[in-house]
């Protein structure tokens, strides 16, 4: 692969296979064409059962700065911390199967991020739909630590962050944090990371193609995810109090926000039919969810910025199962039909 070669590598891209044969090979020549001298490519193999194996040992036989690496586990939190500990590269960038990035995302990213040594980089994020992106300049390179502070609000209201890949990461840094991820699909990384994170930029210009883009968005079950959103939110909650930025009313809104649309995205999540538990224990979960002191406290100050959160609030607000679960299944039966929910409710 182009780039390849140097003995410390400058980044070690962290590729997370996960019966991906269809997407694979597309993945690594993306890889292959990076203007990015010096990459270390570790491909962490998550169980696969269709040909991914055998197409990775061929790329490893062929590409001798290739690595393959294999768990058993599909979980992509798993994936990548093996793949952070075997990291030899100045940053880390991390990525799936079924993603691709542009020739020049590794190069403008590494730029940036050595001129200014920074703990971290980030790209803009793009899937079939739409592109996530923030507003402004391209690189913007924040001035100090309390500058990217009191924007970072935009971030996580953007779907930037907490969502790990298309980012470099300097790899000291998450030694020193000790970041590590969890089963929440980043955030627990990300939190530990950021925490006491010195320098960080945005490049807009470097665009990663997430295929799977944003699982906190998907309206598929996944019981595995039910409910760990008040964690999360404590995660969250913590890292912008240790910032000083606790009381700032737009990171208010953005956390309300966040919180409002994990907690509709989960009851609409139990009430379609890919969900396979009980009538009784759906009910326990959504009561569970909506009567906790959190949940209550959150819904009663969160304003409604969708038709769909606004129906969805209300039975909240209540403390009314039934309605709230009624309103599910009609917006589950809703998202199988159209694909505009996402939107309405995201945005």
């Amino acid at each position: 692969m182009a780039g390849y070669g140097h003995r410390h590598p400058s980044v070690t891209v962290i590729v997370r296979a996960h019966d991906a044969a269809a997407t694979l090979n597309r993945a690594l020549n993306c890889l292959a064409v990076q203007t990015q001298r010096g990459l270390q490519v570790l491909v962490v193999d998550a169980v696969s059962t269709d040909e991914t194996k055998r197409m990775l040992a061929t790329a490893e036989e062929r590409d001798a700065m290739l690595e393959c690496l294999h768990i058993d586990s599909e979980s992509a939190s798993d994936c990548f911390n093996l793949g952070l500990e075997r990291a030899e590269g100045t940053y880390a960038f991390l990525m799936d199967a079924t993603d691709t990035l542009a020739p020049r995302t590794l190069e403008e990213l590494y730029e940036v991020a050595e001129e200014g040594s920074l703990d971290l980089a980030m790209a803009a994020v793009a899937n079939n739909a739409r592109q996530v992106a923030a507003d402004g300049p391209s690189p913007y390179v924040y001035a100090d630590d309390d500058a990217f502070h009191a924007e970072a609000w935009k971030y996580f209201d953007a779907g930037l962050l907490p969502f790990p890949c298309g980012k470099l990461f300097r790899m000291d840094r998450v030694r020193k944090s000790g970041a590590k991820f969890a089963s929440d699909g980043g955030t627990a990384f990300m939190a530990a990371f950021l925490m006491d994170a010195h320098g960080v930029a945005y490049v807009r210009d470097a665009i990663y193609n997430a295929g799977d883009f944003c699982l906190s968005a998907s309206l598929a079950w996944d019981l595995s995810h039910c409910w760990t959103d008040e964690h999360e939110q404590d995660l969250l909650d913590n890292l912008f109090a240790h910032w000083g930025m606790d009381e700032d009313s737009q990171t208010r809104r953005m956390l309300q926000r966040r919180y409002v649309t994990n907690v509709i995205t989960t009851i609409v999540s139990m009430c379609s039919p890919a969900c396979d538990l009980s009538e009784d224990e759906k009910r326990a979960h959504v009561e569970r969810i909506i009567t906790s002191d959190k949940t209550q406290k959150i819904a009663s100050e969160a304003a409604p910025w969708s038709g769909v959160v606004r129906a969805m609030l209300m039975p909240i607000r209540r403390k009314d199962v039934d309605l709230a679960m009624g309103e599910g299944r009609i917006i589950s039966w809703i998202s199988r039909h159209t694909t505009t929910l996402g939107s309405q409710l995201f945005s």
